[in-house]
């Protein structure tokens, strides 16, 4: 991971009486690719263009999006132009599109570039690197579905070049970046494993029928986090609740002690199968951390991703940090 030198920025922040603790504050994702379709507080509906998005970025496993017509039409607006790197699609066995296409524009979806271009397809997951690139809009187009009569797009990505600096303060899924994540444990687990919630794949998963199952991730640094993603399996859901726990202590507290730990969440039923395969947990309030706990009791619902987001930090703030900066320049010339 790569830290950028903000020293001026540090001393202007300090003559204006303003401090942050945690060195990760001006930490900068870069060693690995970031899904930019996912932000903090900004679940999957607000990158959809129509109704048919929301399902395919939402970090919910299998079935998400069910399309039996040509074309299959999907487009996503990322608010901003960003630099765009590669796109992934993980969708089921047998029940695809074998000719798609994606398309990416920073003007609308009126003229856009082709940078992914896919004929006689015979697979159902994709990793489709470009030539980088900065966009806001992205369409995928896909015909001639495969012999199931479906395209079953369980998740669309669509990644920041690695080595790019991507700001983490802007909120984006601190796990992405494999140098944040320094451990993690588990206990009650009967399938999967904790990894397995935050590497990127909406068929792996972790899954409990005991009760007081637990897992948790430490991080490299004391962050600033404000909310959760959690997405399940083919509709499933933990209909008993689940609960969210941090702590800002430099070892990793006992798991199963609850007085150890900080309430983020807490969420006591998710509802049925269709209707509750993700959730969004905006925390309680906004906290510094390095641990996460998760707990849930007596559900075999299969967890498949997990996802923290940092707090991002006032743009306003900023502003006021580059303008001393130049400031000083200027006198000093």
């Amino acid at each position: 991971m790569r830290r950028s030198c903000l020293c001026g920025s540090v001393v202007a922040l300090a003559s204006l009486g303003i401090t942050n603790a945690a060195s990760a504050a001006f930490t900068f994702v870069n060693s690995d690719q970031v899904n930019l379709l996912r932000r903090y507080n900004l679940p999957a509906f607000s990158f959809a263009v129509s109704a048919n998005e929301p399902r395919t970025i939402n970090g919910a496993g299998i079935h998400n999006g069910n399309f039996s017509s040509d074309p299959v039409v999907l487009t996503y607006d990322l608010g901003k132009s960003m630099p765009i790197g590669s796109f992934r699609l993980e969708q089921s066995g047998n029940r695809w599109s074998q000719d798609w296409t994606i398309e990416v524009s920073n003007t609308g979806v009126g003229s856009m570039t082709t940078v992914v271009n896919v004929t006689g397809d015979p697979g159902d997951n994709h990793f489709a690197p470009i030539t980088a690139q900065s966009a806001r809009y992205i369409r995928y187009t896909g015909n001639n579905q495969s012999a199931g009569g479906l395209d079953v797009m369980n998740e669309f990505y669509a990644y920041s070049p690695a080595g790019e600096s991507i700001d983490i303060r802007s909120g984006y899924d601190l796990l992405q970046d494999s140098a944040v994540v320094t451990g993690t444990t588990s206990s009650g687990i009967n399938g999967g494993s904790t990894p397995e919630v935050f590497d990127d794949s909406q068929q792996s998963h972790i899954k409990a029928q005991t009760s007081n199952a637990v897992f948790t991730i430490s991080l490299n640094d004391s962050y600033k986090l404000g909310a959760a993603h959690l997405g399940w399996f083919n509709g499933q859901t933990w209909s008993n609740g689940f609960t969210i726990w941090t702590s800002n202590d430099v070892s990793l507290p006992n798991q199963l002690n609850n007085s150890l730990w900080s309430q983020a969440y807490t969420f006591g039923s998710i509802g049925g199968p269709g209707a509750g395969d993700e959730r969004f947990a905006l925390f309680t309030s906004e906290r510094f951390a390095r641990h996460l706990r998760v707990t849930w009791n007596q559900d075999n619902g299969a967890l498949t991703d997990f996802e923290v987001f940092a707090v991002p930090e006032p743009m306003s703030l900023a502003a006021v940090v580059l303008a001393g900066g130049a400031a000083m320049l200027r006198r000093r010339r």
